[in-house]
């Protein structure tokens, strides 16, 4: 009886093994297929492949940012830098990809309103933004593994140990601002459900109904605070004094 058992899980084993490979082949193949469509001019359809696969929930940063690609080729910049930002998430550091979404930004009919913040608010919004909340967790990892380092030093180099508790003192006192920063930039990931206008221009409403007052409108490319989607509408908020209803198809969250 356990014999059995066992060649059964050995059995399922196997086709999990080759299904998961299939599965890598299968998402190796449509990426090539697609870059070759991007390569030839044929951005429609490298987009089309692209989009599959993300609807085969495969993701990675390079899908994102060859989607991104594809589109602005298309002409659709809101549907390019809704990408872009999808790929910054898993791709922070890559230069081209933040230089590419910086041309496309510069290319808006309008520019994205900055909120009315204190000079301190400013400067703490600045240092917060320097990095995704992983990034600042990878700088407070490094903080409190260098601390505890230089601490060990201290404890068996009686020379060294004066110079060794200021040196901890800084590294704690940097661990904890970065723990700071890292929790501030990790609820506002959490917390703060941002989307792109992806769409020429949309209407901004003071209700969920077409009937409703124009409050202000969005321009293609605009980012804003998706607050809740009520049906065919979605509330969105752009700055502590700007809200109200869109679309929900005219406005894709990231």
């Amino acid at each position: 009886m356990k014999k059995m058992i066992l060649i059964v899980i050995g059995f399922l084993l196997m086709v999990l093994c080759l299904t998961t490979a299939g599965n890598a082949e299968s998402a190796d193949g449509l990426f090539f297929e697609a870059n070759k469509y991007y390569a030839d001019g044929m951005y429609e359809k490298s987009a089309e492949l692209y989009e599959k696969m993300i609807s085969l929930e495969i993701e990675s940063g390079n899908l994102y940012y060859n989607l991104g690609n594809a589109y602005f080729k298309l002409g659709y910049k809101g549907k390019a830098l809704l990408n872009y930002e999808r790929a910054k998430k898993m791709i922070p550091q890559d230069e081209d990809l933040f230089a590419n979404a910086a041309f496309v930004e510069s290319l808006l009919d309008e520019k994205q309103p900055q909120e009315a913040l204190a000079w301190h608010e400013k400067i703490f919004a600045m240092i917060r933004d320097m990095f995704s909340a992983r990034g600042w967790f990878a700088v407070c990892l490094s903080f409190f593994l260098a601390g505890c380092i230089v601490f060990g030093v201290g404890l068996f180099h009686v020379v060294l140990r004066k110079r060794a508790r200021t040196i901890s003192v800084l590294l704690a006192v940097c661990f904890c601002l970065s723990l700071v920063f890292f929790a501030q930039q990790y609820n506002l990931q959490k917390q703060r459900k941002m989307g792109v206008v992806v769409v020429s221009q949309t209407a901004v409403r003071y209700s969920p109904s077409y009937s409703g007052a124009v409050a202000f409108e969005l321009s293609e490319g605009m980012k804003a605070q998706i607050l809740r989607r009520d049906g065919e509408w979605s509330q969105v908020r752009l700055t502590r004094t700007t809200s109200g209803w869109v679309e929900s198809e005219a406005i894709e969250p990231l």
